[in-house]
């Protein structure tokens, strides 16, 4: 009997050790692809805002979308090629819809659809995400999210201050 409970045990060591491992690693890939999206949607957003909004408030948030996004995104390329990691070059589906939206919106519809879903909801969205990001068993990736997240809790206060304005 302790001879089967030993092999059993063995056996659970053996394979679903690695198995846990691969899924922190999944997580951490899954994580680093989801922050890149999340990162070029808000660029792609704010490129938007400086060219359609009407007011200078929120032209000035778009620009400070692009150029602190950029950053992250380039911090973020720069991470995923050490850890081996292939991230994606577009949005997901559902920012390239609101890209669509914003694109063909104008006046203050755009300045509301904007402010509201990739200011506030993507920003809550994106402060979630990282925050489960601080949580990897990968030292890079949870110090990475770490040195983010900050800035987006940064950006969500903002935006929300965006929002009461309008």
């Amino acid at each position: 009997m302790k001879t089967i409970l030993s092999a059993f045990a063995l056996g659970y060591i053996l394979f679903a050790a690695p198995a846990v491992a691969q899924s922190l690693a999944e997580a951490d890939e899954a994580f680093l692809k989801k922050a890149a999206q999340a990162n070029l949607a808000e660029i792609e957003a704010g490129t938007l805002a400086q060219e359609k909004s009407t007011r200078s408030d929120i032209k000035q948030f778009g620009q400070k979308m692009v150029q602190d996004h950029s950053k992250t995104l380039q911090e973020l390329q720069s991470l995923a090629k050490t850890k081996g990691v292939s991230l994606p070059d577009a949005p997901d589906e559902a920012h390239q819809a609101l890209a669509k939206q914003l694109a063909s919106a104008s006046g203050k519809e755009f300045d509301a659809v904007y402010v509201k879903n990739a200011g506030v909801a993507d920003h809550k969205a994106a402060k979630q995400l990282f925050e489960s990001g601080t949580k990897s068993k990968d030292a890079a990736v949870g110090a990475f999210a770490k040195k983010v997240l900050p800035h987006i809790e940064h950006h969500l206060a903002m935006a929300m201050q965006l929002s009461e304005k309008m």
